[in-house]
């Protein structure tokens, strides 16, 4: 089974889209380097030009592929992913206020 999600990281606070994605990128990697029995998460990080469009600049995006055994497997990995993800936001946002 697999799951593919895609994280965008707009501009904020002075702060650009790509570099928000790749602090954010920097500070998770190193959990998708950690073996695991049933599943493998794969991370990349994606700031280049690609959008839907074809012309113009895309915004910076942090891809999360999930593949796993079994549904309960991908679940548990897509919301550990998503709600990590998160949690790297909002704390780097708090760090920023200070």
């Amino acid at each position: 089974m697999l799951a593919e999600f895609e994280v965008r990281f707009n501009e904020k606070e002075g702060r650009s889209g790509e570099e928000f994605a790749r602090i954010i990128y920097d500070a998770i990697r190193k959990e998708a380097e950690e073996p695991l029995r049933r599943a493998s998460v794969t991370l990349s990080l994606e700031t280049g030009d690609r959008d839907e469009g074809g012309g113009g600049e895309s915004t910076p995006r942090i891809l999360i592929r999930i593949r796993a055994d079994d549904i309960v497997m991908l679940r548990a990995l897509s919301n550990s992913w998503l709600r990590l993800i998160k949690t790297a936001k909002e704390v780097s946002e708090v760090l920023d206020n200070f």
